[in-house]
């Protein structure tokens, strides 16, 4: 299922999820990873920074499938970046996507950021899409 028919899925279930992210990305927190078979669409994804002071988040992708269908070189060694450092103001909520993004199986999305961990949460929602 690297690169589904979605039209073509079994189920199609709508989840989300809560992460407090770890502050370097040694301590990186994996915030979600695609199952075998399965492909998401996340709708959406906020940063909360719960601290007096601005902080700043990074969110990656890592193992992105090649996929089928368009022909394009993808780097297996990239891990590709939504945002990079950005600034999250002090006791503010911050939108990172204003447009679906779908990862395939194998698939992770991962962040860190704050000067201490659990200083940002993350918010998303996405739909799972069951091949």
């Amino acid at each position: 299922m690297a690169n589904p028919n979605i039209a073509a899925a079994t189920t199609i279930n709508f989840q989300n999820g809560g992460w407090s992210l770890n502050s370097t990305s040694t301590g990186t927190a994996i915030l979600l990873t695609v199952a075998e078979h399965y492909a998401i669409k996340i709708n959406s994804l906020y940063v909360c920074n719960t601290q007096a002071t601005d902080e700043v988040v990074t969110i990656t992708f890592a193992s992105l499938a090649a996929g089928t269908g368009a022909a394009h070189n993808n780097d297996a060694t990239a891990t590709p970046s939504l945002v990079s450092s950005l600034a999250v103001p002090a006791n503010t909520t911050v939108q990172l996507i204003d447009n679906p993004i779908y990862l395939l199986e194998f698939d992770t999305m991962s962040g860190f950021g704050g000067a201490s961990d659990d200083d940002l949460k993350v918010f998303a929602s996405w739909e799972v899409f069951i091949d």
